[in-house]
């Protein structure tokens, strides 16, 4: 997904940097009570060739905050992403047909003291439904991976995923059942 997937990426990239970033510089807060809040307003419209045989319009609008959590001693131990109501329109600009999914939900990591990491990814993501064949596409639910300090790996998941065909999406928007 050419423009979809660029904004979630820039976000994820500009997530883990930071947190990268603050981990190796240690970086201090003003308290250890208070994380650093930073809001990227959503409003992108791109052409996307990649998901149909035919180009889409893509338009993503929403709020995307991030949350940067220190310990007493001003080390970074948990960084966090709030999806809110992030709106994205697919729409064919050769007969205007379009179909609009959700983004809302958490995604981040958390740092314990012995060393363990934890990511986690809550919420409601790209369900796409198209009339008369209902949910193709999303996920909603929970993934937690954790990683131990020992290199053990545990996966958690709750809720739904499916990777289905794309097909009934680029169907219904070229107006074909």
């Amino acid at each position: 997904m050419d423009g979809l997937k660029r904004t979630r990426i820039k976000a994820a990239l500009v997530m883990a940097l930071l947190g990268v970033a603050l981990l190796a510089q240690g970086l201090r807060p003003a308290s250890a009570d208070q994380p650093r809040m930073d809001t990227l307003e959503i409003n992108e419209t791109n052409t996307v060739t990649s998901l149909c045989d035919f180009p889409l319009v893509t338009h993503e609008e929403g709020t995307l905050r991030t949350f940067v959590f220190f310990d007493q001693d001003g080390q970074v131990v948990r960084i966090a992403e709030n999806w809110e109501g992030v709106q994205t329109t697919l729409t064919n600009p050769a007969n205007g047909l379009s179909l609009d999914y959700l983004t809302a939900g958490r995604d981040g990591f958390t740092v314990e003291q012995n060393g363990d990491i934890t990511f986690f990814r809550q919420g409601v993501r790209g369900i796409i439904t198209v009339p008369g064949s209902g949910a193709v596409t999303g996920e909603a639910g929970e993934v937690t991976i954790s990683l131990a300090s020992d290199g053990t790996l545990e996966i958690h998941r709750s809720g739904f995923l499916r990777e289905g065909d794309f097909g009934p999406v680029c169907s219904y928007l070229q107006g074909t059942p």
